[in-house]
């Protein structure tokens, strides 16, 4: 009798440890859209910066290079990060610098909102590719996994 019941609690653990398994897999895929990190993005360097500012919007105008000797020239789109004294957030901005390729310059224009009554720097960097097909001139989907 009890060699019966020890195997039927150690069953009844062994199931309670898979169930508690299975439950933490899925409450953790659950949690949003798993992100990949697209590695070609170190490649395109912020070589220049400046903000205007006028009322609450902000244009970043500046200047991305692609370091990369990928075949492909991409259009890059970077977000601008605006800060104040502390480190706060206290605007952001988004553009597209179109068909960088490799080894090229572009320049790029973002445009947002800040609180410039509290704007004192900025950070800007490349958030997603698009590859342009040179041969074609249309654009393809970047093939990260999903």
């Amino acid at each position: 009798m009890k060699t019966v019941l020890s195997n039927r609690m150690r069953r009844s653990r062994a199931h309670l440890c898979w169930l508690a398994l299975m439950l933490s897999l899925a409450v953790g895929g659950c949690g949003g859209q798993s992100q990949h990190v697209d590695t070609r993005l170190t490649y395109f360097k912020i070589i220049s910066t400046r903000i205007l500012i006028e009322g609450n919007q902000a244009q970043v105008l500046g200047d991305v290079t692609n370091t990369s000797t990928m075949q492909f020239p991409f259009d890059v789109t970077l977000q601008a990060t605006l800060l104040d004294l502390s480190g706060q957030q206290v605007g952001s901005a988004t553009g597209t610098a179109e068909d960088v390729g490799p080894g090229q310059v572009r320049d790029f224009a973002l445009q947002g909102t800040v609180d410039g009554a509290r704007y004192a720097k900025l950070t800007v960097a490349p958030v997603s590719l698009q590859e342009k097909r040179q041969e074609l001139g249309k654009p393809t989907p970047t093939p990260l996994g999903t």
